[in-house]
């Protein structure tokens, strides 16, 4: 099962997502906790604080799968806010509130890696939710995804067998430690060079080198190329 879907899944399953809203306004807390308390499809627990800082105490407490900040709060108005926030939860998906005014602003943030932003001015309740369920979507594909690559890495640290991981372009990604000692290559030394170059395909009969591209019992496994050669 691919991350997206067994995000989906997971989401349907859960009873609660903890959604964290930094929004020093009363009024607009009200609107945007209604507006997500209010969505059938999905059932959002709306945390509001009203500071920057208290924003940065909850994150670390954990359990936050998306934010929603205003950056139109007292000392909220800059670039370096919302960087403080990325660090703080760089795999929290990161909904930025803002005026028109402060656009510029918002971009910077979304270059920066917020998810998306929102003019408050433009407000609707309906984009609002169909945004937070893609955030919470996202996120819970990243773990999905963090989890398969922990799995992987562990597994090709137990295995007896040396293994070359290679991306799409078939430039090498990843050795461990029984193909690097098959190949010659240190991990670090291999990582982005072609992978015929750190494993080259002898045709036994000729010995010379083979051209047919991918060898032969190399297989997709993702994004990825993978071998696993006994010794």
């Amino acid at each position: 099962m691919s991350p997206i879907f067994a995000a989906k899944e997971r989401m349907s399953e859960a009873t609660t997502e903890c959604v964290l809203l930094i929004e020093c306004w009363p009024a607009d807390a009200d609107v945007i906790t209604n507006a997500l308390a209010n969505d059938v499809q999905s059932r959002f627990a709306v945390e509001n604080v009203h500071e920057l800082s208290d924003g940065l105490e909850r994150i670390a407490k954990g359990d936050v799968r998306a934010v929603i900040v205003d950056i139109e709060m007292p000392n909220g108005r800059s670039v370096a806010a919302i960087e403080r926030l990325l660090t703080a939860a760089p795999h929290v998906p990161i909904l930025i509130l803002s005026a028109a005014e402060n656009e510029s602003v918002a971009r910077q943030g979304v270059e920066r890696g917020a998810y998306d932003y929102q003019l408050k001015r433009n407000f609707d309740k309906f984009r609002l939710r169909r945004t937070v369920r893609a955030m919470l979507e996202y996120h819970a594909a990243d773990e999905q995804a963090f989890m398969y690559r922990q799995c992987a890495e562990l597994s090709l640290l137990c295995t007896g067998d040396a293994v070359v991981i290679s991306d799409s372009t078939e430039r090498v990604t990843h050795l461990n430690s029984a193909a690097e000692l098959i190949t010659g290559w240190s991990q670090k030394e291999a990582q982005g060079e072609p992978l015929n170059k750190i494993f080259g395909v002898i045709d036994c009969k000729t010995r010379t080198g083979s051209a047919d591209g991918l060898p032969r019992g190399w297989r997709p496994m993702g994004s990825h190329l993978v071998r696993a050669v006994a010794y």
